[in-house]
């Protein structure tokens, strides 16, 4: 497997990427958040 360097960091494990993916998966949750906060200022 290739190294990948993100940030200067090698997230190059497969547990490490898996968790990316996880995380990017929460995204809409954290905008639709973001949305609800800046409409109730």
């Amino acid at each position: 497997m290739n190294e990948l360097i993100v940030h200067q960091v090698n997230i190059t494990h497969y547990r490490l990427v898996e968790l990316s993916k996880l995380a990017d998966q929460a995204k809409p949750f954290y905008d639709w958040v973001e949305k609800q906060a800046n409409e109730s200022l």
